[in-house]
């Protein structure tokens, strides 16, 4: 075999495994290339994913605090018309005609925690309706079994209506402030119940 024989074999085998390694490399970088893509298609799935999970999130919970927002204002939109109703209702009472606004005060007489005598103290306004109504209001105690005597006090006090009564130095404050504030539960219940239909 001559020099030039062999030359050629050893440059075709270099060359053979040459090509080999440059297919096998090829093949790794078209591997590589692959995974990569996919890695990325997997990350830009993910990372959407995770977006709209995140957006989802966050909506619920915009949406969440926006409904309770909502809700929050329109119970302090009930509550005052609930308050202005019941204002509306005791300022009609104070200048309701004279039979329906006595009859509100003897069912609160009828209701009072007092037994024996005691003063009855009105606004200068209702005293000219106390005299008139007076045998009437005790009539009706007495019917009741009450044990309540009422005297007509002398004294009047600054109130917007009903009255007070006195025995010594307790007091019984039946005017329609106290009975808002002290009664003010019920009357907003049957102030809901007229306006929405709902108990408060």
């Amino acid at each position: 075999m001559a020099l030039e024989d062999i030359t050629r074999r050893i440059v075709s085998a270099a060359q053979q495994e040459a090509d080999a390694l440059l297919s096998q490399a090829q093949q790794r970088a078209d591997d590589l290339k692959r995974e990569a893509a996919e890695r990325l298609a997997h990350e830009i799935v993910s990372a959407e994913q995770r977006a709209v999970e995140e957006a989802a999130a966050r909506h619920a919970r915009l949406t969440a605090t926006a409904q309770l927002e909502g809700r929050k204002q329109e119970l302090a939109a009930r509550r005052a018309l609930v308050s202005s109703a019941v204002d509306q209702a005791l300022a009609r009472l104070a200048k309701a005609d004279e039979e329906t606004y006595a009859a509100f005060l003897l069912g609160i007489l009828l209701q009072a925690p007092f037994e024996g005598e005691a003063d009855i103290l009105v606004s200068a306004k209702d005293r000219d309706l106390l005299q008139r109504r007076l045998s009437h209001f005790q009539r009706e105690l007495d019917r009741a079994g009450r044990g309540l005597t009422l005297r007509p006090s002398p004294e009047t006090r600054e109130i917007d209506g009903g009255f007070v009564l006195r025995q010594g130095r307790i007091e019984y404050n039946a005017s329609l402030a106290a009975i808002k504030r002290f009664r003010e539960h019920d009357l907003r219940a049957a102030a809901n119940e007229a306006l929405f239909g709902e108990d408060a």
